[in-house]
């Protein structure tokens, strides 16, 4: 079993919206399709997990954009889990044009959610692993996300059936797109970096109120439920 799994993709016009600049969610998207891959070479992806009644939900993503990505172009992803703990699992990514050249590195945290329940599961190691790479994104560790108040009124937004994934809750690409809707950006800002913590599952048609912030170069929101229930936090970082 490889430590470290690496594959190849292009980029798609979808990709990048109307500014040229690829889409959060892409990049997410991409992380997320190199991390199932890699989970079911490693038996421990979805098929392997639901028949155990258990799957995976991310709870934490960050990434830092080093370059462009230009449309059309190929690209490489590298991804590995780091050792797990008895608090979750944490994977690491990188996101390189052919030549190596970095464009994006991020981290996830992760957790085991029992299905039936709805509920985490108690941790423990699902990889068929005998050792790991230890290398680490960021030297720092991301720290949780706090709320803000805004004078600015919410948008709303329904979660319809193409934002829903097999785990049956919004996909986590998903929630920045929502975040983008609602403040949209300038045709000169782009996203340096961003974080966005996952605080509970969103499920299809809930009347999801994003909130928005503008402040020091960032864009701060946080997505609520009708009855005031944080659902996600989320910053993004401007230049």
């Amino acid at each position: 079993m490889e430590k470290i799994f690496e594959r190849e993709y292009y980029l798609r016009t979808s990709d990048f919206d109307k500014n040229r600049q690829i889409l959060p969610s892409s990049v997410l998207d991409l992380f997320q399709d190199a991390a199932g891959a890699h989970a079911k070479t490693l038996n421990c992806g979805y098929d392997a997990l639901v028949s155990q009644s258990l799957v995976w939900v991310l709870t934490r993503v960050r990434y830092t954009r080093i370059a462009d990505a230009p449309m059309f172009s190929k690209i490489k992803v590298k991804t590995w889990p780091l050792p797990p703990t008895r608090f979750g699992y944490t994977r690491e990514y990188k996101i390189m044009d052919e030549n190596g050249n970095m464009l994006f590195k991020g981290s996830s945290e992760w957790v085991l959610m029992d299905i039936n329940e709805r509920r985490l599961a108690a941790g423990k190691n699902v990889y068929n692993l005998t050792e790991f790479c230890e290398e680490r994104i960021f030297e720092d560790r991301a720290l949780k996300l706090k709320s803000f108040e805004t004078g600015s009124a919410p948008v709303t937004v329904y979660p319809r059936f193409t934002d829903i994934d097999m785990n049956g809750h919004v996909n986590n690409t998903k929630y920045l797109n929502f975040v983008l809707d609602s403040a949209k950006l300038k045709e000169d800002e782009k996203i340096s970096a961003l974080q966005i913590d996952y605080r509970k599952e969103v499920l299809a048609d809930t009347a999801l109120h994003i909130f928005s912030l503008k402040e020091n170069g960032s864009l701060f929101s946080r997505g609520e439920d009708k009855d005031g229930n944080v659902m996600f936090l989320a910053k993004l970082d401007i230049m």
